[in-house]
């Protein structure tokens, strides 16, 4: 009795364990927010293009092979008069070439240190330690990420010298410096890591040392004699009796062939036309209005601070700023807490409520096996010893119900669990078994694609290098019907698609930078318009693969190809 009392309490401790720790339920979320939205936790910032300045915390290293350098001096003067008042000399702004040549190139800040990167493939990332179930009170204040935007058109560079009230500027355009446009989104990060493909470089405040040659680029301030400025066809002199102030800036511009940065810095920042973030931990949405819709409740968002929780996928995709600046959030992922003003919510799925009510019965269950345990214990070995026991590689077929899976999957590539699940004759729980041993056994690859999860063969090799992002992408049947238009007519622009699907320019958006992201659309920005191109990622894409994307009218989850000009205003969704 004493040994069934023992294996009665390895049972209970057992169930204990294998209850989920956190419960979370699928989400989808579309909001318009107040800004700065506050990122707390693990956040990452991803952009395919755009502008990272940097405070980096120590030197950095960078490949420098093939790189073009120039150097930059601004000048300008001015004198103050014992009233106060100032006389303005003209700026001058001069660029040479440098002859600097070295495989690497090592970059050392300076207390004022200016650090731009116009580059690719960026990802701003921060870890901040979070396994709270609910969120900080001082996330609003203390958050170590933050997406806002510019409130106004800006040119981005170093501090210029002599920029004052009345002071003449350059016509020309200053070198390094970049222009940025109102309503373009800014995401900030401090104690960060940025990973980056560089085009051009800006370093002000720093030494670079390039091979054999360090090139210090720093500002300066010396007197030189007279205090009257006379303008004249070359811009001017100074003369009389006293004297003037000279500011002079040194910077280098560096033209890089796509060099790779792997850095961490104190503070970044990514200001980019689109971004996407993934984050796990808790989002502060200032004055949020729209919805949530999970799987366990509806929650209404009705302009009051909101906090989200759990691991999302966040894309900002338009913004206003008539009146107080707001961004408009599309997000999916798996929510497990909401708070609305001061309302709070905690979610749990399906799945996980169905294992903590199978634990909860079979907690029931441990004083009749107390009792029985003499007979049942050799009953329990064979019936349980099977569903722990790693299944080995080679037996990974073996089993009627894994070969019928796999033959799913390898039939329709990016099948997702749900339409599994009506395809099998077996529950859930044996489904997602069965799935992973098949995953762990490298018969097949899952691929996270929004709320769903989308399974290939991986054992025929096809779907590998990025193949099976580009397909789990155009499961999406709309995106799919986009993609196949820009293919079809290239140059078309976001007013065409959205009126020849009839969708609105959110969705448009929506749906074109899934296919940005994973290379099949390309936007070229001509003038006021971005146009839409097809990607190199097409390469990649075979008629067997278009073939196998077309919906079949008996699908599961009733999948419909969205058509030009034949779809009602309703913005399509995702299909299972």
């Amino acid at each position: 009795m004493r040994n069934a009392i023992g294996v009665a309490a390895a049972v209970f401790l057992a169930l204990l364990v294998f209850l989920p720790s956190t419960q979370a339920s699928p989400g989808n979320l579309v909001a318009t927010t107040g800004a700065p939205v506050k990122l707390y936790g693990d956040a990452a910032v991803k952009a395919r293009d755009g502008l990272v300045v940097l405070d980096p915390a120590e030197p950095l290293t960078f490949p420098a092979s093939g790189a073009t350098i120039t150097h930059v001096r601004v000048t300008s003067s001015f004198a103050r008069l014992p009233t106060g008042a100032e006389i303005l000399g003209a700026r001058d702004i001069d660029s040479e070439p440098v002859d600097a040549e070295g495989s690497t190139a090592r970059l050392v800040p300076a207390s004022d240190a200016f650090v731009s990167v116009r580059a690719r493939d960026i990802t701003l990332s921060t870890r901040q330690a979070t396994a709270e179930a609910e969120p900080p009170a001082d996330l609003w204040r203390d958050a170590h990420a933050q997406l806002g935007i510019l409130l106004g058109d800006e040119t981005l560079g170093p501090a210029l010298p002599g920029v004052r009230l009345g002071q003449a500027s350059a016509e020309e355009p200053i070198p390094g410096f970049a222009a940025l446009a109102a309503g373009t989104y800014v995401a900030e990060a401090f104690g960060s890591r940025v990973t980056l493909k560089a085009d051009e470089l800006v370093v002000a405040g720093a030494t670079l040392e390039v091979g054999p040659q360090t090139l210090v680029a720093e500002r300066r301030t010396t007197q030189a004699p007279g205090a009257v400025f006379v303008p004249d066809a070359d811009g001017g002199t100074w003369t009389g009796p006293g004297s003037h102030s000279e500011e002079t800036l040194d910077y280098y511009v560096l033209a890089l062939p796509g060099a790779g940065f792997d850095v961490t810095v104190r503070e970044a920042e990514l200001v980019s036309g689109a971004v996407f973030i993934l984050h796990d931990g808790f989002v502060g949405l200032p004055w949020a209005e729209g919805s949530l819709e999970t799987d366990a409740e509806n929650v209404r968002l009705h302009g009051e601070q909101t906090i989200l929780g759990g691991v999302l996928r966040l894309r900002p995709v338009s913004v206003d700023l008539d009146g107080a600046p707001r961004i408009t959030l599309l997000g999916d992922g798996d929510v497990a807490f909401v708070r609305v003003g001061v309302e709070s919510t905690t979610f749990a799925n399906a799945e996980a409520a169905a294992v903590a009510g199978g634990a909860a019965a079979g907690l029931g269950l441990v004083a009749l096996a107390v009792y029985y345990w003499p007979t049942l214990k050799y009953a329990l070995s064979a019936a349980l010893l099977p569903l722990y026991a790693r299944v080995p590689k080679e037996q990974t077929l073996d089993h009627k119900g894994r070969e019928l899976l796999y033959d799913l999957v390898k039939n329709e590539p990016g099948i997702s669990t749900n339409q599994l699940a009506k395809e099998v004759p077996f529950g859930w729980s044996t489904l997602t078994y069965h799935l992973r041993v098949l995953e762990r056994n490298e018969a097949i690859v899952s691929v996270r694609d929004g709320r769903y999860k989308r399974f290939f063969d991986r054992a025929s090799g096809r779907f590998s290098n990025g193949r099976k992002y580009i397909l789990a992408v155009l499961k999406n049947d709309a995106t799919l019907g986009i993609a196949r238009f820009i293919k079809e007519k290239p140059g078309s622009s976001q007013k065409e698609v959205a009126g020849t699907f009839q969708l609105s320019p959110s969705s448009v958006h929506w749906h074109v930078e899934r296919l940005n992201e994973v290379g099949l659309v390309e936007k070229i920005r001509e003038a006021h318009n971005v146009k839409y191109f097809p990607g190199e990622a097409w390469g990649h894409v075979t008629l067997e693969d278009l073939k196998t994307l077309e919906p079949k009218p008996d699908a599961p989850g009733g999948a419909t190809v969205v058509q030009p000009a034949t779809v009602p205003g309703a913005d399509a969704q995702p299909s299972a």
